[in-house]
C-alpha cells in the first residue's frame, strides 16, 4: 500500500512522495503540465526498450525528460533505433566493452545543451534545459557502479555539485543506500555522500526503497534538487522492468517561474439550462446513416458545445506565486 511521506526540506517548500505507486495511481498524483523527471534503470536499454514504451505508455504522464540508466550501450551501437517520438536522445556510453552508461531524452519543445560530466570515470551527463531562450532546469543524470571508486567519486561530485545553479536536480542510480533502516546508511560513505548533498543545498526528494532485496530494502536511485521554492512531488512506481523501482518527480512550473499576478477564470455550470437545451435540441441532425463513428464525435462535439453554452465565469486576481 502507498504511504506519502511529506517532508520539510526549507523554509518556503513542501515535498510529498508517494511510495509503489501503480500506473494508474501515478497519473491521479501527477499533473501532467507540471515539469516531469522519470528515472529507471534497465540493465539493457536494448533488451527493455520495448517494455521502456509500454510502461510509458501506461503511465500516460506528460514527461519532460526521461533519464535511464544501465543503458548498457557501446560507442558503437546504432541509437536510432531507441528514440522516443517527441523526444531528443542524448548517451554518455562506456568507452571499451558494454555496461553502466547513462541517457538522457528530452522532450524536443525544449532547448537541450548538453555535455559529458567527468566523475571518476563514471558516466554522466549535464543537460541545460531552455524554453523560449530561457533557462528552466540543469540535469546532471549519473550512474555509479557498486565498485566504483568511492573517493574519486565524492571529489569529482563535489566539484560537479558546486558548478550547478540553482533550480537543478541530480538524478540517477547511485549506489549508496539512504534508506535509514538499514546499517549503511550510518557509515562513511553515506555521511560524506549527504554531506556533499548538504553543502551544495541539495536534499534527496525520493524517501523510499527503489531496489527489494531478500535481505534489505535499499534506496539507491536519487533525485536530489536545490533551491527550489515549493510544489514538489515525487513516487516510485510498483512496476519493475529491471531490479529497480522507477521514480518520478514532479515540479510545479508556475510556482518557479511565475513573478506576476495571475488571474484565474472560475466558471460555473447552469444545470437547468444545460438540462432545457439538451430537451430542446434536434438530435436527428447528428445522426450520419453512414458512420456510427462520426455519429459519435457529432454528438460529443455539440454536448460540449451545449455545456459551454451553459458556463458563465468570473476572472478573480489571486496573489503572486
Amino acid at each position: 500500500m502507498a504511504h506519502t511521506t511529506p517532508t520539510n526540506f526549507s523554509m518556503e517548500s513542501l515535498l510529498y512522495h508517494q511510495s509503489m505507486l501503480s500506473a494508474h495511481r501515478v497519473k491521479q498524483f501527477i499533473y501532467s503540465k507540471n515539469f516531469n523527471v522519470l528515472h529507471l534503470n534497465v540493465r539493457s536499454l536494448a533488451d527493455k526498450y520495448d517494455e521502456l514504451m509500454l510502461l510509458i505508455r501506461e503511465l500516460d504522464v506528460e514527461f519532460s525528460c526521461i533519464v535511464i540508466t544501465e543503458t548498457w550501450f557501446s560507442e558503437f551501437d546504432f541509437l536510432d533505433q531507441y528514440f522516443i517520438p517527441g523526444f531528443d536522445l542524448f548517451c554518455n556510453s562506456r568507452v571499451g566493452k558494454r555496461g553502466r552508461g547513462v541517457c538522457i531524452y528530452v522532450r524536443q519543445i525544449y532547448e537541450a545543451r548538453v555535455e559529458p560530466a567527468r566523475l571518476a570515470g563514471r558516466e554522466a551527463l549535464v543537460a541545460e534545459l531552455y524554453f523560449r531562450g530561457s533557462r528552466m532546469f540543469t540535469i546532471l543524470c549519473l550512474y555509479r557502479a557498486p565498485s566504483g571508486e568511492l573517493p574519486l567519486f565524492m571529489g569529482d561530485l563535489a566539484g560537479v555539485l558546486e558548478s550547478l545553479p540553482a533550480c537543478s536536480l541530480m538524478v540517477g542510480d547511485v549506489n549508496i543506500d539512504l534508506n535509514p533502516d538499514n546499517n549503511s546508511f550510518y557509515d562513511h560513505t553515506t555521511k560524506s555522500y549527504m554531506d556533499a548533498l548538504d553543502n551544495f543545498e541539495f536534499v534527496n526528494t525520493i524517501t523510499s526503497p527503489t531496489r527489494y532485496g531478500n535481505f534489505k530494502n535499499s534506496i539507491i536511485d536519487h533525485i536530489a534538487v536545490n533551491r527550489f521554492k515549493r510544489g514538489i512531488k515525487t513516487c516510485t512506481v510498483d512496476y519493475l522492468l529491471a531490479d529497480h523501482q522507477p521514480c518520478i518527480i514532479s515540479i510545479e512550473i508556475s510556482s518557479q517561474f511565475a513573478n506576476k499576478s495571475k488571474h484565474t477564470v472560475f466558471t460555473k455550470t447552469d444545470y437547468k439550462a444545460l438540462r432545457n437545451k439538451v430537451e430542446e435540441h434536434d438530435w436527428s441532425k447528428i445522426i450520419d446513416p453512414c458512420s456510427v463513428q462520426l455519429s459519435m464525435e457529432n454528438f460529443l462535439s455539440t454536448f460540449e458545445a451545449l455545456i459551454k453554452s451553459s458556463r458563465s465565469g468570473r476572472a478573480s486576481c489571486r496573489e503572486r506565486v
